[in-house]
C-alpha cells in the first residue's frame, strides 16, 4: 500500500547534527544567529527519546564564526517522546534540551516533524536563552558550511 511506510516508527537512535537559528529574540545580536550541535540520540520501544549533545559552531549574522572544540563545547541533555498524530498526520518529536552554557544553564523545546525513511527533520524550538524562538532542522549528516 503506497504512503504505508508512514506508519512505521522512524528509528531517531544515532547520531544526528542540529540548526537552531533564532528568530525571534530579545537580544538583537542573536536575531538570524544559526548555532549548531552534534546530538547522540537513543530511542527506545515506546518513544522515548533520551541522549546529549554538544554546540560545535556559532554563526552570526555579519559572517562571524566560532567554533568549539575540546574543553570549549558546551554540554546538553536531550530528553523527549516521539508520538504519532493524526493532525497532522504523521510523526511528532517532542524534544526537552537543558544546556549546561559556560555563563549560565538554559534550557529549549523543540517541536520536529519525522517521517519514516527521512534524514533531515524540520520543526521550531523555543529557548530561555534571550527568550527566543526560531527554526530547528535536524540531519544526520554534518552541516556543509562547518
Amino acid at each position: 500500500m503506497p504512503g504505508a511506510e508512514r506508519f512505521f516508527r522512524p528509528n531517531l537512535s544515532g547520531q544526528w547534527f542540529y540548526e537552531v537559528r533564532y528568530g525571534k529574540t530579545e537580544w538583537n545580536p542573536y536575531r538570524n544567529m544559526r548555532v549548531q550541535y552534534m546530538a547522540q540520540i537513543l530511542q527506545d520501544g515506546s518513544g522515548k527519546i533520551s541522549g546529549d549533545s554538544e554546540k560545535i559552531l556559532d554563526l552570526e549574522l555579519n559572517g562571524q564564526r566560532r567554533t568549539y572544540v575540546g574543553k570549549w563545547r558546551v554540554r546538553t541533555r536531550v530528553t523527549g517522546q516521539l508520538t504519532f498524530s493524526v493532525r497532522p498526520l504523521g510523526w511528532l518529536i517532542h524534544l526537552h534540551i537543558a544546556e549546561s552554557g559556560h555563563e549560565r544553564d538554559s534550557s529549549s523545546t523543540h517541536e520536529l516533524t519525522a517521517k519514516w525513511g527521512e534524514k533531515s527533520i524540520l520543526g521550531t524550538f523555543t529557548t530561555t536563552i534571550a527568550n527566543s524562538s526560531g527554526t530547528s532542522h535536524w540531519k544526520r549528516d554534518q552541516f556543509l558550511n562547518f
